[in-house]
């Protein structure tokens, strides 16, 4: 019905155009037919376009009806044809390069599951403010010999829970871990006081290298932040340099400051240090991942690519598997 209405219509509009009137009213009564026309052969066509040109809707029937409007005849003969070559010509489209997905359903608490914890439902726990306060308590109890570098991220996050027991717990559980290396460095450091840098100076060596691994693992076990996190790297690296100034050779310390470059944003130094302990004999292996990120960072990508190619060929931890299926991909 709708296609003989538009037929009929265009069949009127092009009555008035051949009758080539000078009439201010017959000129009006084309333009009013026209648009008629032209609308219903937006009702008419839409459907048939392809889906891309449909939206929006509103999109789709403006083109038809502007292409109709404006150009009569050949913007009907043209718009038919490159619908037609859309539809029937889908591989010159380009493939989309994303797909969406449907997001994962993730039950973080089980209540029929009892007392007993498995490995990976204790965060599920501690986070899930709807569970009970005795079952998060016991989950952040469970936590408390892991090692600092794996939770202490979620025990910061903890700190503002809105449960005042999960607050103190989660606090002392970080204060404990942190005096601990801190209490350590202090013994440390009393010793280095007591050492005579010419008569001693293998302990002297010794001692300054066990301070700044002992700084670093504040650092590695994100257990300082901020200013403290500054600090403890700016030690660390005074510490390794000093025992450096001993021995140059022990590619252990190079390998530290490498790692203290990376945390201080000192990639020019850390690939310096990186280098020299390659040099000294520390292992590649090891070093691989370690030198990807530092070339990631200096946005060396067919570096990082190289090196990722070289850990593939080794057995990694499952924590760089992910990131090696995604540069493989690339």
């Amino acid at each position: 019905m709708n296609l003989l209405a538009t037929l009929a219509a265009h069949l009127a509009a092009l009555v008035l155009v051949l009758a080539q009137s000078s009439n201010t009213a017959m000129l009006l009564a084309y333009f009013a037919t026209q648009a008629i026309a032209s609308a219903l052969l937006a009702l008419v066509v839409l459907p048939w376009l392809p889906a891309a040109w449909r939206r929006p809707p509103w999109g789709g029937a403006a083109l038809v009806f502007s292409v109709d409007f404006f150009v009569p005849l050949a913007g009907l003969c043209m718009l038919i044809v490159c619908a037609g070559l859309a539809r029937w010509l889908p591989r010159w489209r380009t493939p989309p390069r994303f797909r969406a997905l449907k997001p994962l359903r993730y039950t973080t608490f089980r209540n029929a599951e009892g007392t007993a914890f498995r490995s990976g439902q204790v965060r599920g726990r501690l986070t899930d403010t709807s569970a009970g306060s005795d079952v998060r308590l016991q989950a952040l109890v469970a936590v408390q010999d892991a090692p600092a570098r794996t939770t202490g991220e979620l025990l910061r996050d903890l700190l503002a829970d809105p449960l005042e027991d999960v607050r103190l717990l989660a606090y002392g559980l970080l204060d404990n871990k942190e005096k601990a290396i801190t209490q350590r460095i202090t013994r440390e450091r009393e010793t280095l006081k007591t050492l005579d840098a010419r008569q001693d100076a293998a302990e002297v060596l010794a001692t300054n290298k066990r301070i700044a691994e002992l700084y670093w693992e504040l650092i590695y076990q994100n257990l300082v932040h901020g200013d403290l996190l500054v600090f403890a790297a700016n030690e660390a690296y005074a510490h390794a340099e000093a025992a450096l100034l001993i021995d140059n050779q022990d590619f252990g310390l190079w390998f530290l400051l490498g790692r203290l470059g990376l945390a201080r944003n000192d990639l020019a130094s850390a690939s310096n240090a990186f280098e020299i302990a390659l040099e000294h004999g520390f292992p590649r292996e090891r070093l691989l991942p370690y030198l990807a990120e530092l070339r990631f960072r200096e946005r060396r990508f067919s570096d990082v690519l190289i090196l990722v190619g070289e850990l593939k060929q080794q057995r990694n931890a499952p924590v760089i598997e992910p990131v090696l299926r995604y540069w493989k991909s690339v």
